[in-house]
């Protein structure tokens, strides 16, 4: 299994990510959330520049702050310059535009810009609606280096429901998901994507479908925290780590508080991941 970090995207914190690549993190899941962080792109760009190994994408980028074109082509600029590392997490906007007094965009709005975005970071022409007119468009001047679609780009679609999670299995490389640490929940988050991928006529192989499992510190009961996370002591959590891995979870993603994060990662390091 791999480990991540989520990042609360903060433009002056560059060294927290290269200090999850010293200690063997696989992933780096960058925040966006425009009323309360730091711009999710610049933090990526920073981070391209100071690290070599750990991969690095939107953890998750919303839907409905930026049209789907200006996404692929902001992920495609971050290609660039890590090329091989760069991924696309995606998501409908939960707290980005509930904290604007909106809704989360809804599923078929959902769907309709994946698959834009994928059509677009796949190098191909693709019919996109915008102020009432429907135009085909597609990247211009890659050749001269402003963008990069290749290497490919997974797109990881984040869906906590069967309808989102269904469209993970439609378009996406990947599920992104919030579920206690249960493998018949998790089987059955990847059953509904696999009846997304069956229903668009797409093949779908688990083994090869990426999952990541965020885990968080919440404010909350003890009795409650050990019913919906990965919680207990270090062997305790070890134990649930393997049982996720055996039902198939290939990524479990941390997300600690500002706080404390340096610690938490590396002391969820020196106890869970090299003892697994």
């Amino acid at each position: 299994m791999d480990f991540g970090i989520c990042v609360a995207s903060k433009i002056d914190d560059i060294g927290y990510i290269e200090k999850a690549e010293a200690l063997g993190y696989s992933h780096a899941w960058i925040a966006d959330s425009q009323m309360i962080w730091s711009d999710c792109y610049a933090v990526l760009a920073l981070a391209a520049e100071r690290t070599s190994r750990i991969k690095l994408g939107t953890g998750v980028a919303i839907t409905g702050t930026r049209i789907a074109p200006v996404t692929a082509h902001s992920i495609a600029t971050i290609n660039r310059i890590a090329p091989g590392r760069t991924f696309l997490g995606i998501g409908a906007g939960n707290t980005a535009l509930r904290l604007m007094g909106h809704r989360p965009v809804g599923v078929n709005e959902f769907g309709e810009y994946l698959r834009v975005v994928r059509a677009l970071l796949d190098g191909q022409e693709v019919d996109f609606a915008f102020r009432g007119r429907s135009e085909p468009l597609r990247f211009l001047m890659e050749e001269q280096g402003f963008i990069a679609t290749e290497p490919r780009i997974p797109m990881y679609v984040s869906g906590f429901g069967p309808k989102s999670q269904g469209l993970a299995g439609e378009v996406g490389d990947g599920l992104v998901m919030s579920i206690p640490p249960n493998a018949s929940l998790f089987d059955r988050a990847i059953e509904n994507c696999r009846r997304g991928a069956e229903a668009a006529g797409r093949d779908f192989d688990a083994d090869s479908f990426y999952t990541s499992l965020p885990e968080e510190e919440r404010f909350v009961t003890p009795d409650l925290i050990r019913a919906s996370c990965l919680a207990g002591t270090a062997e305790e959590v070890r134990f649930q780590v393997r049982t996720l891995a055996d039902a198939g979870l290939d990524q479990l993603m941390l997300l600690p508080s500002l706080a404390t994060q340096e610690r938490v990662i590396e002391q969820f390091h020196d106890e869970v991941m090299a003892r697994l």
